[in-house]
């Protein structure tokens, strides 16, 4: 149920974070510094918070609460009254797709934003450089993207230069310098992924990693085939964003590390059976349950029990974590003649 939403929404053009139960929610708030627009909530979740108890939680925390969904299959009259007393909007399950979105869209437009949170580039404590040398490229249209990534990875112990597009970067750039190029996908002018052709085309061994939008899996998969050694999604967390760094520039300096992690991926996958295979490589194509239950011939359901299967097996959390490992399990010389250019696996 939580993938489907997830899928849905995104679908829909929202950005999603997905978790499991309210301590997981609170931990986004608390650690994270995630600040939803919009809370949707199954009443009966693991843990010790059921949805309404998580959703106040989540309120108080947040210190301004935003509009809440509580999705429920218990027609109990108290569960009901527990709901409405919170002022929250009660669902029952099974509910229409379209029909959660209506309201999903109603609660968005009527609800005052929050206020701005703090900008954000703390890093962890422990946090080492894994080359202290190395200069991270930026390159964003976007000034505040660019200010605040400049920021957190100065902070990490990185030298930073940015530039407000692909042109400028090209301008730039003095080949043979050790470091790693974060760009973003959608630029006016030249794109990220003419950008990344463009280094191809020029032999340039640049580890790259591509910010997507909006939860965009096949924009991602498009870049890591383009030669992305990794991908990230706005809103981009400091934490992901300085792992993701770290991990691209050891695997540039270490070609066994990047093996490594090649046969560790390759093995998860090995584990997995033809059925789940099958399941798993069009969930990374991008399609939806019900897209793949018409494309296998199983019903709705098989799926989602297989799908399950896959994420538990491959040790995945997210879609985009399904996405990095499955890329990371292929043939390097695969993605190189899909991308037509120089392909690095995360």
């Amino acid at each position: 149920m939580r993938d489907s939403l997830e899928l849905l929404l995104k679908k829909d053009g929202h950005r999603v974070t997905a978790v499991a139960n309210g301590e997981a929610a609170l931990a986004l708030v608390a650690k994270r510094g995630v600040r939803p627009d919009l809370v949707i909530c199954d009443y009966n979740l693991s843990g010790v918070m059921n949805g309404v108890r998580t959703a106040a939680s989540l309120g108080e925390a947040l210190g301004s609460p935003p509009p809440v969904i509580i999705l429920t299959g218990d027609v109990r009259v108290a569960i009901s009254r527990d709901i409405a007393s919170h002022g929250y909007l009660g669902r029952k399950k099974p509910l229409k797709a379209r029909a959660l979105l209506q309201d999903v869209q109603r609660l968005l437009e009527t609800a005052s934003p929050p206020p701005e949170p703090a900008l954000a580039v703390d890093t962890p404590a422990d946090f080492r450089p894994a080359e202290s040398a190395a200069t991270i490229y930026v390159v964003d249209d976007d000034h505040g993207v660019r200010e605040t990534m400049r920021l957190l990875l100065t902070k990490a112990g990185y030298s930073v230069e940015t530039f407000e597009s692909a042109k400028a970067f090209l301008s730039g750039y003095r080949r043979g310098t050790k470091g790693c190029l974060l760009t973003d996908v959608r630029m006016p002018g030249m794109n990220g992924f003419e950008l990344l052709a463009q280094l191809a085309a020029a032999d340039h061994a640049l580890p790259s990693i591509v910010i997507t939008g909006q939860g965009d899996i096949a924009m991602a998969v498009q870049a890591m085939k383009a030669g992305a050694v990794d991908f990230i999604e706005k809103p981009t967390r400091p934490t992901e964003l300085l792992i993701a760094v770290d991990r691209a520039l050891r695997q540039a300096l270490s070609p066994a590390e990047r093996s490594s992690r090649h046969k560790a991926v390759a093995l998860r996958i090995a584990g997995l059976t033809k059925r789940e295979r099958e399941v798993m490589d069009l969930v990374v194509a991008g399609l939806a349950n019900k897209d793949i239950s018409a494309r296998l011939g199983i019903n709705q359901r098989t799926v989602e029990t297989h799908r399950a299967a896959v994420m538990k097996k491959m040790g995945a959390s997210s879609l985009s974590e399904l996405v990095r490992l499955e890329m990371a399990g292929r043939p390097e010389k695969s993605l190189r003649q899909k991308g037509k250019g120089r392909a690095a696996v995360s």
